[in-house]
């Protein structure tokens, strides 16, 4: 079972951010009291930033880079990702792949 609860508006983003929470409406209810005490109390919450799959290949070529593999690998790598990966997924949030 899932539901939805409304969180907060976010003056950034212009938008209010919603969370899905696996469990009960009983489940959701506290979990929004909790972030309705920690908003009265002044404390930001902030959700993590959704990466798409496009930038965690970006941020793993950069790291395979930093970490001195063979010019051959890279190639392969970057081949496998272009040619079949972020053609079809580069766009979706990485949160919402599946088998």
């Amino acid at each position: 079972m899932y539901a939805l609860v409304g969180i907060h508006y976010n003056p950034i983003k212009h938008k209010q951010e919603w969370i899905t929470v696996r469990g009960s409406l009983k489940d959701a209810e506290e979990i929004e009291r909790k972030a309705l005490e920690k908003l009265g109390r002044g404390t930001f919450i902030a959700r993590t930033e959704r990466m798409t799959l496009s930038a965690v290949v970006t941020a793993f070529l950069q790291e395979c880079k930093a970490r001195n593999r063979r010019t051959s690998t890279m190639l392969n790598y970057q081949s496998v990702f272009n040619n079949y990966v972020l053609e079809r997924f580069g766009f979706r949030e990485v949160g919402t792949l599946q088998k």
